[in-house]
């Protein structure tokens, strides 16, 4: 039976050739591997290890793989295709921020009234129908540097 092999396309394991071709593609590959040490993969390895390894059959694929587990083909496959959907990297870590407007009309409030607290602030700001935490006017505040009346 001959097998398909992963390092070079299109060669089949059976001859001589291919045996001598996969092996050498792997010597050039993983030349410093040390027996109990895992080769560091780049992600361009990862990649072509992915696309090749996806295309076999799962018997091909665990009678092929002797540098790598079969499972590590399939994670390295699984991670190439979510990787478009991956928004991890666009995204700013917290809470979003409120929004301008509503913390001008927090520092305007508090100017315009020096004796108002925390709580006084939060209740008019919700006489205005805009729904804000105590715990936020106090973060606003102290992020302009102001401090509330006792």
């Amino acid at each position: 039976m001959r097998r398909r092999c992963l390092d070079e396309p299109g060669l089949d394991v059976g001859d001589d050739f291919a045996e001598h071709a996969a092996i050498a593609s792997r010597r050039r590959l993983y030349g410093g591997m040390q027996f109990g040490r895992v080769a560091p993969r780049t992600a361009g390895q990862r990649q072509r290890l992915a696309i090749k390894g996806k295309a076999l059959t799962p018997d091909e694929r665990q009678g092929c793989c002797q540098l790598v587990q079969p499972a590590t083909i399939l994670k390295c496959f699984r991670d190439l295709a979510a990787k478009p959907y991956d928004g991890s990297k666009r995204r700013n870590p917290g809470r979003p921020r409120k929004p301008h407007e509503l913390r001008e009309r927090v520092l305007r409030l508090a100017n315009e009234n020096v004796g108002w607290g925390y709580t006084k602030l939060r209740d008019a700001l919700h006489g205005m129908k805009i729904e804000i935490g105590r715990t936020t006017v106090a973060a606003i505040l102290a992020e302009a540097g102001l401090e509330p009346a006792p």
